[in-house]
C-alpha cells in the first residue's frame, strides 16, 4: 500500500542521486511510497512497475529493473534474500524517514545493515522464516509467485 513520505530538499542535490538517470531519480523516489515503515519491500520490478509507474507504458519492467541497478550501484538501496525471496531496503531509512506509527514489518530484516533486528527475528521465530512464512511453512502467496509472469 502506498504510504505518504517526505522527500528532503537534499535529495536532488544528493551526488549519488545526481549520478541517477533521470527514470532511475523518480524511480528511487517512488521507492519511498513503496518501501513499508522499515524501508523495506520485495525486489520485485513488476511490483515497482505498478507502484511507481502504474500508467506509464513506457516504463515496462525492464526499464524498471535497470533503474534499480542503477539505483543499487550508488548503493541507495541494499538488496538481500531470504528464504528464496529477493528484498531490498534503505540502509539510510531512519535519517530520512520519521515514522509516528509504525506498521509491524511482514519482510525480513537485512542481516548486514540491520543485524540487531535479525538476530531478533531469527531468535524470535526459530528459523527466522515462521513469521516471514506466516507460519505455513511456504513464503507469503504475495512474496511467492513462481508462477507470475515477467513482462518485459
Amino acid at each position: 500500500m502506498a504510504r505518504k513520505r517526505m522527500l528532503s530538499p537534499e535529495f536532488f542535490s544528493s551526488g549519488p542521486v545526481s549520478r541517477l538517470p533521470i527514470s532511475a531519480m523518480v524511480t528511487f523516489a517512488g521507492l519511498w511510497t513503496y518501501f513499508d515503515d522499515y524501508g523495506r519491500g520485495e525486489d520485485d520490478a513488476d511490483l515497482i512497475k505498478a507502484a511507481v509507474w502504474p500508467r506509464r507504458s513506457s516504463m515496462p519492467p525492464k526499464k524498471v529493473r535497470a533503474d534499480l541497478d542503477a539505483i543499487a550501484a550508488e548503493h541507495l538501496v541494499c538488496r538481500y534474500e531470504v528464504a528464496g525471496v529477493k528484498l531490498l531496503h534503505s540502509p539510510s531509512w531512519s535519517e530520512h524517514q520519521k515514522i509516528s506509527h509504525r506498521t509491524a514489518s511482514k519482510l525480513p530484516p537485512c542481516s548486514i545493515h540491520e543485524p540487531g533486528m535479525y538476530s531478533f527475528f531469527l531468535h524470535e521465530s526459530g528459523d527466522g522464516l515462521d513469521r516471514f512464512r506466516n507460519g505455513s511453512g511456504k513464503p507469503p502467496e504475495r512474496l511467492a509467485s513462481p508462477s507470475r509472469v515477467r513482462r518485459e
